[in-house]
């Protein structure tokens, strides 16, 4: 991670003093596995990382301008740089066609980005399968999550499979979607396969309050609205004036608190592409 942090990211020493850039964070980071990501610092100055390794769904939110794109923007890097391509796997879905589009030629995503709302549904179903075979799969071995597989089976590893779904107001219209997500979201990681979705604001036709407070794992960027803050149970989350100011809550450790999340500029996103895009 250090080299390839150092080699591809360069950062930037134009942010402000409240801002903190990706690279910093690298380079920082003293837990070296392969799902464990920057996630922010907290005004006391600590720096938080966090394991995807127990992350069946991350819902990220935030209206436009708050910082929540910048923030996808470096989970994904951030998963490239701690991984080879046989170890991770992406599958992306952006209905407005605007903030994943340059992925598109990675070797770590299977497909092209998926833009129709149909499709992304149809996608879904595929994820479903693949989680159900998992399931039998350690079911017959009687293996209890995707850890003792691959250790068990290191020449045939299975790869973690990362579902990003932004704008996913546009998906949960669709039939069914909510019904099908929430098959999944609670216990999906142990198969190795995990959920990270995005939207910049909540409308009760598509999003249930039972569908929101299923989700154990949440960042919270500034929301447009009162409304939109009570539906996801953050106070004050419509307060948060500063790009990339958010509220992180856990509610399987019990914890929240707020942090400034790491930036990453365009340039160092097209820098990782470059390195690693498809042939």
């Amino acid at each position: 991670m250090n080299k390839l942090s150092k080699d591809i990211i360069k950062g930037t020493n134009k942010l402000e003093e409240k801002y903190i850039d990706l690279k910093k964070m690298l380079d920082k980071q003293t837990i070296y596995k392969d799902l464990t990501v920057p996630l922010g610092v907290t005004e006391d100055g600590k720096y938080h990382y966090v394991g995807f390794e127990d992350i069946g769904c991350l819902l990220v939110t935030g209206e436009t301008g708050s910082g929540k794109s910048i923030f996808l923007d470096s989970l994904i890097i951030s998963l490239i740089l701690r991984n080879k391509v046989d170890n991770i796997r992406f599958i992306m879905m952006d209905p407005k066609k605007i903030e994943l589009s340059y992925y598109d030629d990675l070797p770590h995503v299977k497909g092209n980005i998926i833009s129709d709302s149909n499709k992304c549904y149809k996608k879904l179903l595929e994820v479903e399968r693949e989680y159900k075979e998992r399931i039998e799969l350690f079911k017959n071995k009687k293996i209890k999550d995707i850890e003792e597989y691959n250790e068990l089976n290191k020449n045939l590893k299975l790869y973690h499979l990362f579902i990003i779904i932004d704008e996913s107001c546009d998906l949960m219209k669709e039939d069914n979607s909510e019904k099908l997500l929430s098959s999944m979201i609670n216990d999906c990681y142990k198969y190795g396969i995990h959920f990270i979705i995005a939207t910049n604001s909540y409308n009760e036709e598509y999003f249930s309050k039972d569908f929101i407070n299923n989700i154990k794992y949440k960042i919270t960027f500034d929301l447009a609205t009162k409304a939109d803050a009570k539906m996801v149970k953050e106070k004050d989350s419509d307060k948060l004036p500063t790009p990339g100011e958010a509220i992180a809550t856990s509610k399987k450790q019990k914890v929240k608190y707020k942090l400034q999340t790491p930036y990453i500029s365009d340039e160092d996103i097209m820098r990782v592409i470059n390195y690693f895009k498809k042939d």
